[in-house]
């Protein structure tokens, strides 16, 4: 498999859980020739709270802040990468430069200028990314999460971002055909003002292309004709239908699939902001035909997992805490897995398995999951293969049927955070039996042998 799994490791520990989510207001006027961003945007309906960092993308240059009383502000902005690799974290401090404070509502004036990829021999061979802000081929990508292309509040304290809100943003953009922003549908023009009344990550993806809408999905700037956008379709549906039917918890938006070029030669990956899935890749290896080729069976599991995704990482539950991005990937992997065996059958689940089997260290130590205190604590082998195996492991402990109830806990549950302890505790409460719990919790959970005891379970050698 060429293609790379996107690790969303910021998507799944910083965003919302429950409660009050912010408003987002303004314009952005962009130039996909010239590379160009002016965004005026003010930031209203904020949570109570002192302990905070507005974040923004590091190459966006801020004229001003802004607070209620159209006041300009006095800011602090500094740089850490363990909060966000892509951004700056902008505070405000109080008169005395003693504390911070947060505004009523934040007004932010910026203007920023990105590298223009149109030339693919001048591209580095690597160096795209989820949080890039990308100008190729006549088109801009922003996703809605890492990007921060819009003021982004996080809450310290309780280890939320507030990257999904409510919005009504105009975008102007003379040198485009087509103007997507994600919770809306796609529009042709060179101006449009979108809205959202529901919070929704603010993926944006605007440039010369076309779209179409074919059973019940949208493609936006394609690289597949109608027919393979109708086969594209039928698959998509089926593990819809699957995941609802199991979970018991629908689809509620039509998925928008976006396929783009990477501001790199090698790069090749696909994200989620839900509703929108991306593939970013080039030609018929890595663009969206791929992913339905008879020719390359096993990629049609990524669309799976990034289905999946939905459930867990970027749907209506969101996940916080160190041990989210093992949860967000480990189930998505879990789920694609099943439906993989249960839809394309069980040759090519077993040929997946195999592989991600021989991707595992057998000499490398894993901590289980109740371990894990930071994002240090693993890798991307950890979440995409390590707790997969662990999770097919307690399916043959406590069978199929509590392992659909123990993710549909942890999907419909309210909890401020997603730890290691609701992890635990919802599956307690999906076995209702003490002893099998205990048992379980202690062979996958909590013993140093874990993987050891997975792969005996799996009858792996």
């Amino acid at each position: 498999m060429k293609r790379l799994l996107l690790l969303l490791t910021l998507f799944c520990l910083f965003n919302k859980v429950f409660g009050q989510e912010p408003t987002l207001n303004g314009t952005l006027k962009i130039s996909v020739e010239n590379g160009t961003l002016e965004g005026y945007f003010t930031l209203t309906e904020l949570p109570k709270i002192n302990n905070y960092q507005v974040l923004l993308n590091s190459g966006l240059n801020v004229q001003f802040f802004k607070d209620e009383s159209d006041k300009n502000i006095n800011y602090t902005k500094i740089y850490n990468s363990k909060t966000s690799y892509e951004s700056f974290l902008y505070t405000f401090p109080t008169s005395k430069k003693d504390s911070t404070y947060l505004p009523k509502s934040i007004t932010v004036k910026y203007t920023g200028k990105f590298p223009v990829h149109k030339d693919t021999t001048d591209l580095n061979n690597t160096g795209d990314w989820k949080g890039n802000i990308a100008f190729s081929d006549n088109t801009l990508r922003m996703d809605g999460t890492q990007t921060s292309w819009y003021p982004t509040l996080h809450d310290l304290d309780n280890d939320k971002r507030f990257s999904a809100v409510k919005y009504s943003i105009q975008i102007i953009c003379d040198d485009c055909s087509a103007l997507y922003l994600n919770g809306n549908d796609p529009v042709y023009g060179t101006k449009h003002i979108f809205t959202s009344e529901k919070p929704i990550d603010i993926l944006l993806f605007v440039g010369q292309f076309n779209f179409y809408f074919v059973d019940n999905n949208w493609y936006l700037n394609p690289d597949i004709d109608k027919t393979e956008m109708a086969r594209f379709s039928k698959i998509t549906e089926q593990f819809k239908d699957y995941y609802t039917q199991n979970l018991g918890i629908p689809y509620r938006q039509s998925i928008k699939f976006i396929q783009t070029v990477p501001t790199s030669k090698n790069n090749s990956y696909m994200f989620i902001d839900y509703p929108t899935i991306v593939n970013i890749g080039r030609g018929e290896r890595n663009g969206l035909g791929s992913l339905i080729s008879d020719e390359y069976p096993e990629d049609k599991a990524f669309i799976a997992h990034e289905l999946a995704h939905y459930y867990f990482g970027a749907g209506e539950k969101i996940f916080n805490t160190p041990v989210s991005t093992p949860i967000c990937e480990g189930f998505a992997e879990y789920l694609s897995l099943k439906a993989t065996e249960d839809i394309l059958g069980v040759d090519l689940y077993q040929s997946i398995f195999k592989e991600m089997l021989s991707k595992l260290k057998k000499n490398s130590f894993y901590k289980p999951i109740s371990k894990i205190e930071s994002e240090a604590d693993y890798n991307n082998s950890y979440s995409y293969i390590y707790f997969p195996v662990i999770l097919l492991a307690i399916e043959q402990e406590i069978g199929k049927l509590k392992m659909w109830e123990w993710m549909k806990n942890l999907v419909t549950t309210e909890t401020n955070f997603t730890d290691y302890e609701f992890l635990k505790n919802e599956l307690i409460r999906a076995l209702n039996d003490t002893e099998k719990s205990k048992a379980t919790i202690e062979k996958y959970f909590t013993s140093d042998k874990s993987l050891e005891n997975a792969l005996k379970s799996l009858n792996i050698e």
